[in-house]
């Protein structure tokens, strides 16, 4: 059908028709272009979901050490700056994790406030410290040192005190080592379920580490003393009178004792945890690790478990129920 009028002129519908064939081919390239990057960006949004989880693995693991120094108090500080860090470089080039700066406390809050920042995510404690601030929850097994066999934390008297039992603690002069929370909480829980009241005591005085305990008792200067049993031992080894002039009240004996424990914070990934953990459990296996073992007084490194610290949470919990009951 011709839509020009009779004797319309040739050279006018030629234009016409060459107007409107580049509009169309304007139209078909505009869709063209429209239908090409719609395919690149599906394109680039499949090859963005194969390559994402490669990039997501290619960040190396993070270890964040944080160290409450009470749980290495047999260790001077600086020591225990260089030590722990020389320990952190030997995982790392096992591993190929990335490292902090290890970071010392001698505030357990601190520290906690510095894990839930996410500034630290390894945390070497004493059990009964990371009982008190820590829910199960909040820390996931990790390493620590195997400390010494069958350690335990003990009920020393001297044997002419007269002391049989927690009760007969009253009036009497009592030591403990400085700034361990397990022995405070210990003690007080012995005294309360014996129906004695922590401030029956006539005194109650600290000694930096446990020989000085057991020097202190051996020569008069307080009736009754916690000790850990490995520190005991020794000194009876070392001195034979010891044994003869103190006695242990086997009966009153915290057996699950250690002096501290290492756990990951719950925000470490398992794969994360279980790489350093295979590599720091291997440090007995150079020189140097070994070296590094002998500052802390073990042979070895084994793992430790959130459960480890549920004999801590459960005399803490009786000492606490005993405390709001005012016994």
């Amino acid at each position: 059908m011709n839509m020009y009028p009779q004797g319309f002129p040739k050279h006018r519908m030629l234009l016409d028709f060459a107007g409107g064939t580049i509009k169309r081919m304007a139209h078909f390239a505009k869709v063209a272009n429209m239908i090409s990057l719609n395919t690149s960006r599906r394109w680039l949004g499949i090859l963005f979901l194969c390559i994402a989880p490669a990039f997501a693995h290619a960040a190396p693991p993070l270890l964040a050490i944080g160290v409450y120094l009470p749980a290495i108090r047999d260790v001077p500080r600086k020591d225990v700056e260089i030590t722990v860090r020389v320990w952190v470089e030997e995982i790392a080039s096992k591993v190929g994790v990335s490292i902090r700066p290890v970071q010392l406390y001698d505030d357990l809050s601190a520290l906690k406030r510095d894990v839930v920042a996410g500034k630290v995510n390894y945390i070497v404690s004493t059990p009964m410290g990371l009982a008190q601030h820590f829910s199960d929850d909040d820390l996931a097994d990790g390493f620590a040192s195997a400390g010494a066999a069958n350690d335990a934390l003990l009920l020393v008297v001297r044997r002419d005190a007269g002391i049989r039992r927690p009760a007969d603690l009253a009036g009497r002069h009592v030591q403990l080592r400085e700034r361990d929370e397990l022995s405070e909480i210990y003690l007080n829980t012995l005294l309360r379920v014996s129906g004695v009241s922590p401030s029956q005591l006539k005194t109650v005085s600290t000694q930096r580490n446990a020989n000085a305990l057991v020097l202190k008792l051996f020569f008069n200067q307080c009736d009754a003393a916690l000790i850990t049993r490995n520190a005991f031992e020794i000194a009876g080894e070392l001195n034979p009178q010891i044994r003869k002039r103190l006695q242990v009240l086997d009966a009153y004996t915290f057996e699950a004792y250690r002096d501290n424990i290492g756990m990951f914070s719950s925000s470490v990934s398992t794969e994360d945890r279980e790489a350093i953990t295979a590599a720091a459990l291997t440090m007995d296996n150079t020189p140097r690790g070994r070296q590094l073992l002998e500052i802390y007084r073990t042979d070895k490194l084994i793992r430790s478990h959130v459960s480890d610290l549920h004999p801590y949470r459960a005399l803490l919990a009786t000492h606490n129920k005993l405390a709001t009951n005012g016994r």
